[in-house]
């Protein structure tokens, strides 16, 4: 079972302090609370640690937080992921929204500057308080359950692997930012697409820990071995008769990519679809 985390930045917890945040429909998951202080002395790793960040909360508490929220990433393979949830008053006078706006800067600020001390910073991220979290679970839930793409004949092609020569950096890993490129999306819009926290994938686009995920749209990008990039970039975007007249790039960023590969896969081989 997954285990979720949810603690703050201050030294101790306060009655109800979690009442709004915490999820009432997540099933599956083994929750718990701590206060930052009692980190350190955990016996097992969270799947995922939610950091409640409110109105009591101040920027040098992240900062004194964040190594030993780099810590709880090393426990797990491949690493935890741990979210930073903001919390912002509704309807507040336009002095103090302002006020308000910068201090929630301060705090993205802070975790922005602490992205390198954590073993996969593409796993950390900043959401909303409470309405982002469910969604966000779901996210991680499903890549929990995501394995790479299944083998092809074609993996043994030699024409069709160097197609995507240009997505590999020199250390042979997929990079986040060629896949983007030669994709033509941005590594934001990529970033949402595999729920990573957009600075960390900026920082280091070809982490290991990205690998399985960026290793469905290499199984795609080989359509270039016959069809130029423009071609290529076109196709993705027009809607397709094999997937049910949806477009490749949607159904990329919604997660259902080993289709999108597998249809690759019957093109390049002339398999019946």
């Amino acid at each position: 079972m997954n285990t979720l985390l949810l603690t703050t930045p201050q030294a101790k917890l306060a009655a109800g302090d979690f009442r709004e945040l915490e999820p009432k429909k997540l099933t599956g998951w083994n929750i718990e609370t701590i206060a930052s202080g009692s980190i350190g002395k955990m016996g097992s790793f969270p799947t995922v640690t939610v950091v409640q960040v409110g109105d009591q909360t101040r920027p040098g508490q992240i900062k004194a937080m964040i190594p030993r929220l780099a810590h709880l990433q090393t426990g797990i393979p491949r690493g935890s992921f741990v979210l930073f949830a903001l919390k912002r008053q509704a309807r507040l006078a336009l002095q103090k929204s302002r006020a308000q706006q910068r201090r929630m800067q301060a705090f993205v600020d802070e975790i922005t500057v602490g992205l390198p001390e954590f073993p996969n910073p593409e796993r950390v991220d900043v959401i909303e308080y409470a309405p982002e979290l469910l969604d966000k679970l779901s996210l991680i839930e499903s890549k929990l359950k995501l394995a790479p793409p299944r083998s092809s004949p074609l993996d043994q092609v030699k024409e069709v692997v160097q197609a995507t020569d240009d997505l590999r950096v020199a250390n042979g890993n997929l990079s986040a930012t060629a896949v983007a490129m030669v994709f033509g999306i941005p590594l934001n819009q990529l970033a949402a697409s595999l729920g990573r926290n957009r600075q960390a994938l900026h920082k280091t686009p070809d982490a290991d820990s990205l690998q399985d995920e960026l290793a469905f749209f290499e199984r795609v990008a080989r359509l270039r071995a016959v069809v130029p990039n423009a071609g290529f970039q076109k196709w993705l975007r027009m809607p397709n008769s094999e997937l049910d007249k949806k477009k490749p790039l949607e159904l990329l960023a919604t997660g259902e990519r080993q289709v999108v590969a597998d249809l690759v896969d019957d093109m390049l081989t002339g398999a019946p679809t």
